[in-house]
């Protein structure tokens, strides 16, 4: 804007050092350009206030029509296409469902995981004590056998006793 370059004109030509906008401004009341300067400078903001405000109106109304032009290509290129909006919140609605069903079917899938899991681990320890069971079973027999086998000694020699005499 002009009015900052006449002040900075007018600060340089008074050679005087202020500290402040405001002390300026005291300096150069006492001239009749600053009280012109007072008066063009609001003219000129409420000038380009004025217009800016003008401005963003018609930008404004630019872009509800814009808007207002894309709802109805939008409608033209659904009905073309037949899409329909109660159709697409059907649709939505469809989908929600869908996807709270899969949620629970993922849920009960989860926990008969976890349950298979469980029977996993219990049969493998029913498998390791079988296993013990049948190692067991197989040293009794070999007992067994061994201790047949001493009885049919004894008895052997106890008949060959019984007979001799």
């Amino acid at each position: 804007m002009t009015y900052v370059y006449d002040l900075e004109l007018k600060y340089t030509f008074l050679k005087k050092k202020v500290h402040s906008q405001d002390e300026l401004l005291n300096v150069l009341k006492t001239s009749n350009f600053v009280l012109n300067f007072e008066k063009t400078s609001k003219l000129v903001d409420e000038k380009t206030s004025i217009s800016k405000i003008e401005k963003t109106k018609e930008e404004l109304n630019k872009l509800r029509l814009s808007e207002k032009e894309l709802k109805k290509e939008l409608n033209k290129v659904s009905k073309a296409f037949g899409i329909n909006e109660e159709k697409l919140k059907s649709e939505k609605v469809e989908k929600r469902k869908l996807i709270s069903e899969n949620r629970k079917c993922l849920e009960s899938f989860r926990k008969k995981t976890e349950e298979f899991i469980e029977l996993g681990t219990i049969l493998q320890s029913k498998e390791k004590e079988n296993e013990n069971l049948v190692e067991e079973i197989k040293i009794l027999k070999s007992q067994f056998e061994n201790t047949k086998h001493e009885l049919s000694k004894i008895k052997t020699h106890w008949l060959s006793k019984l007979f001799i005499k």
